[in-house]
Order: C-alpha cells, then sequence, then structure tokens
C-alpha cells in the first residue's frame, strides 16, 4: 500500500511538471535593443558633452537631433575637456589599458580616450576617463546609434566639471579605484560578447590608436 501511495505521489508531481501552465514561469528573452537612425538634416555635425549635466547632445546644423546621459571618467582618472574630432570608429574595442575590457561601439576622441558603449551607466562619473554611453534605454540602443551617426572628423567637444563627489556612490570608491570592468559587470565580459556574435575587433578606419 505504501509503494501504490508513493507512485501516486511521484505521477502527480510529474503531471504537475509537464502541465503546460508550468513553463509561464520561464522568462521570454528580451528582445535585442533597437537603433533607429538618428535624423540627418544635411548640415555639418557636431557634439557637446557636458562633464556637469553628464549629457551628450549631438546636432545636425543647429538643430539637437540625439541626446543621451552618459558617464565621464570618476576622481583621478578625469575624462580630457576641449575641442577634439572622431578619430577612430570600432564595431568592439579591447581596452590595452584595462583587463581587455571590451567596448562596444567605439569612436575615438583624443589619445586613448573613446565614447562608446557600456551596459551600467550610472547618473556620476565612473569610467576610467572614457566616455561611457548605454546599451539600452527602454528598448533603443542609444551607443549604437550615435556610433552610426558619428563621422570621422565629426567635432567633439567637451565642456563642465563634476560638482558632485564620487565616493558618495557605492560603486565608485573614490580613494580605492575599481575592480576589474570585467569582474564588476559580466554582461559585458569579452566572452558574453562573442557569446552574442561580436567579433574580436573591427576597426573602420581614421588616424591609428596610441
Amino acid at each position: 500500500m505504501k509503494l501504490l501511495d508513493a507512485l501516486a505521489r511521484r505521477l502527480l508531481l510529474l503531471t504537475i511538471l509537464v502541465l503546460p501552465g508550468c513553463v509561464t514561469s520561464r522568462q521570454t528573452p528580451r528582445k535585442p535593443a533597437t537603433a533607429p537612425p538618428i535624423p540627418s538634416y544635411g548640415g555639418p555635425r557636431r557634439v557637446t558633452v557636458s562633464i556637469t549635466d553628464q549629457t551628450l547632445r549631438a546636432y545636425d546644423g543647429g538643430t539637437l537631433v540625439f541626446e543621451t546621459h552618459v558617464s565621464t571618467g570618476h576622481e583621478g582618472k578625469h575624462t580630457p575637456t576641449g575641442s577634439f574630432r572622431a578619430l577612430d570608429k570600432e564595431l568592439i574595442h579591447y581596452s590595452s589599458l584595462y583587463d581587455n575590457a571590451p567596448m562596444p561601439y567605439s569612436v575615438r576622441f583624443h589619445g586613448n580616450f573613446y565614447l562608446h558603449g557600456f551596459s551600467v551607466v550610472p547618473d556620476y562619473p565612473a569610467s576610467h576617463g572614457c566616455i561611457r554611453l548605454p546599451l539600452r534605454v527602454g528598448d533603443v540602443n542609444p551607443a549604437r546609434q550615435f556610433y552610426e551617426w558619428a563621422r570621422f572628423g565629426t567635432p567633439i567637444r567637451v565642456t563642465g566639471q563634476w560638482q558632485g563627489l564620487s565616493s558618495d556612490h557605492p560603486l565608485q570608491p573614490a580613494s580605492t579605484g575599481q575592480p576589474a570592468l570585467g569582474a564588476l559587470f559580466p554582461t559585458n565580459s569579452p566572452t558574453w560578447l562573442r557569446s552574442q556574435g561580436w567579433p574580436q575587433s573591427v576597426k573602420a578606419a581614421g588616424e591609428p590608436a596610441r
């Protein structure tokens, strides 16, 4: 009798597990973010980055055509200010300075400084000097939008100064620095990106990176 009861319980459990309703607990894979083209009006293109506001704005002639929040360099690793130009474009660049950290949709504007996509873009300076653009806001990929819009030679002006204290933020200690980017944000690691079909490196053209 005990054996029959045990078998009955197992059959009931098996029936529950294979019921169609049980699959509803599984999460549906998130669709890839899209990158609608930024409007073009045929005017000269230029970019401004405000360190004070942590905001990037792109203009076509006198028209603002694109705006996104960014994250610039934290204390001790400041993003350079001044007037620059887009020098290189790489679909994905791997940092030679920080643990081979992947930098999708990279636009180099000065020395080893890039505007590039990143999986975590807070509203305060958190990078090692580059300018992070979000890889996803809702269903849109701003980093890819900007990468596809920017042209070689596009003027990029970086101005302002961060007024807050990076030590106020738990993810950004001012004195001890950051862990390796791949370790801190696994979804931006080389392994994860390659699993999504990213190439090792695709360099478009322009002035060679130093």
